[in-house]
């Protein structure tokens, strides 16, 4: 299991992995014999102490987050999918990650509403994070049957416990005029 700390609200560049059985993986830096030999350098103990702190407390109220952005989440959806036609929702309705919300937009190329959204302050994206550099449709929508140019109009949304109700309106306000633009210019 592997994540980083700025997906909790932590510092960047710092992470943690547990592997169950280290006799499972060799190692990718060589060199000193720091982690049992598993990687050499000098540890970040700063970053490891604000990855600590952050875990914990996310962890203070973390029923109660993940509640609030559920919440937010389904309210995000159910507008979006009921306010904007030929908006369609990616993945189940029920059983998702409780902050992330990945739609497709008819006839609306995500790169340009990326654009227009980033004008008004507001971030998304058109496929994971990890690849927000690529230009490539997102691999996990054509892998599933999609077409690229499905892909290509999707964005995906990600809340936080700190997302507010006025954050989402604001959105989704916006989101609806950026379709509404795309549409008359492409269409």
């Amino acid at each position: 299991m592997t994540t980083s700390a700025h997906k909790f609200h932590g510092p960047d560049g710092i992470g943690f992995i547990y592997i169950k059985d280290i006799n499972t993986i060799a190692p990718f830096i060589h060199g000193g014999q720091q982690e049992n030999g598993m990687r050499a350098g000098t540890e970040n103990v700063v970053g490891i102490i604000g990855m600590s702190k952050a875990a914990e407390i996310a962890n203070k109220n973390l029923q109660k987050n993940i509640m609030e952005m559920i919440s937010l989440r389904d309210g995000f959806i159910d507008e979006c999918l009921n306010g904007i036609t030929g908006c369609t929702l990616n993945g189940s309705l029920i059983s998702r990650l409780c902050n992330n919300i990945s739609l497709t937009f008819d006839g609306v190329p995500g790169e340009s509403a990326i654009t227009m959204l980033d004008m008004m302050g507001i971030s998304c994206s058109t496929g994971s994070a990890c690849n927000s550099s690529d230009a490539k449709p997102s691999h996990v929508l054509t892998a599933i049957g999609h077409t690229e140019e499905y892909a290509r109009n999707t964005l995906r949304f990600t809340l936080s416990e700190l997302t507010t109700v006025d954050e989402i309106n604001y959105t989704i306000d916006n989101l609806k005029r950026v379709v509404a633009d795309l549409r008359r210019l492409y269409g």
